[in-house]
């Protein structure tokens, strides 16, 4: 709990709980979407880079005008980067299998999202690390209010100025960083052939499931995480009317998020996807947004219907009527003319 004397009131409209609600709803409802209503993934990961792009402008834009306390900051930054936090186990599990490919699980997702998308995403990503570095290396040790001591997160309550706690997120976003050029190098080494990936044996179908199982559990212990973290937050550090929907900036965001999760449920309980291609992330947005909401068989390489669902070519054009073969059949829709005759044997 908080010291007494310290409590002060927050940003409605950077942590709200009409804001906090809006993510949460994000965080758990993209993990819904992936194994429920995959043709919805990809809106519920775009409405989530919105939320984060949003919420980072703002972010800059209060540090700028020094509006908020450094804790105020860190809950944020939570909000956030939390979308992100997801890659820590996945990276642990890749150490911890030697980066085996057929045990990777973000080789084989439930659904995924496109190359634009992934690159605007990691963008977003670099910019929240690099801003991270920056708050933790100058920002975190100004003044609190009324010298009351702030406090973070690591599965306990710690100051938010100690030592040790700022040292160790200093070196998991220099290393996040770090990971990211990594990547960047290593597609590129790759689009330039100076670097062939080894060849590996597809997994079947049950294990690929239980690398989908392990990625979702994964997901929805990390929000989890993230969830109590910043409820407690607000509650440590004495935070004071951020706890109610009083202002359109959190209304808005609540409401997206409770409906786009609503929407989510329908579609998988009423069926109106696809939910059994298990090759839909390879093959677009599913069949929801493919123009047509019924579900049929799909090829063997998941690109589209089986032929026997194929329809039937259309007819060739009709020759014309000079040059060989039938004319064409007169347009009052009558029975065509007999066919020219042949011409004269030669001498």
């Amino acid at each position: 709990m908080a010291a007494p004397g310290c409590n002060f009131s927050g940003h409605q409209d950077m942590y709200g709980l009409g804001i906090r609600i809006g993510f949460y709803c994000l965080w758990f409802g993209t993990v819904l979407a992936s194994w429920i209503a995959r043709g919805e993934f990809r809106l519920m990961k775009l409405t989530y880079f919105f939320f984060v792009g949003a919420i980072f402008l703002a972010v800059i834009f209060q540090t700028t005008k020094n509006t908020l306390l450094p804790v105020e900051t860190y809950i944020v930054l939570l909000l956030g980067f939390g979308g992100y936090l997801n890659v820590v186990p996945l990276y642990l599990w890749k150490g911890f299998t030697w980066c085996e490919p057929r045990m990777d699980p973000s080789r084989y997702p439930r659904a995924s999202t496109g190359r634009i998308f992934q690159l605007m995403n990691f963008t977003l990503m670099v910019g929240f690390s690099v801003f991270q570095l920056w708050f933790w290396i100058r920002r975190v040790n100004a003044a609190a209010f009324d010298g009351c001591v702030e406090f973070g997160f690591f599965f306990a309550q710690i100051p938010l100025s100690g030592k040790g706690f700022v040292v160790a997120n200093i070196l998991f976003h220099f290393f996040l960083l770090f990971t990211c050029i990594g990547v960047v190098g290593f597609i590129l080494a790759k689009q330039y052939g100076l670097y062939e990936g080894r060849r590996h044996r597809r997994i079947g179908k049950r294990q690929k499931f239980s690398l989908q199982r392990l990625q979702a559990i994964s997901d929805t212990i990390v929000a989890s995480v993230l969830v109590t973290a910043i409820e407690l937050l607000i509650r440590w550090n004495g935070i004071e009317g951020v706890n109610s929907v009083s202002t359109t900036g959190q209304t808005i965001p609540m409401i997206v998020g409770i409906g786009l999760v609503a929407r989510v449920l329908y579609i998988g309980i009423s069926g109106d996807v696809d939910n059994d291609d298990d090759d839909w992330s390879s093959s677009g947005y599913g069949s929801y947004y493919s123009g047509s909401k019924t579900s049929g068989p799909r090829s063997d390489d998941g690109g589209g219907p089986a032929p026997a669902a194929w329809p039937a070519p259309a007819p060739p054009p009709m020759a014309p009527a000079y040059g060989g073969g039938y004319p064409r059949p007169p347009p009052g829709g009558g029975p065509p003319p007999p066919p020219p005759p042949p011409p004269p044997p030669g001498n």
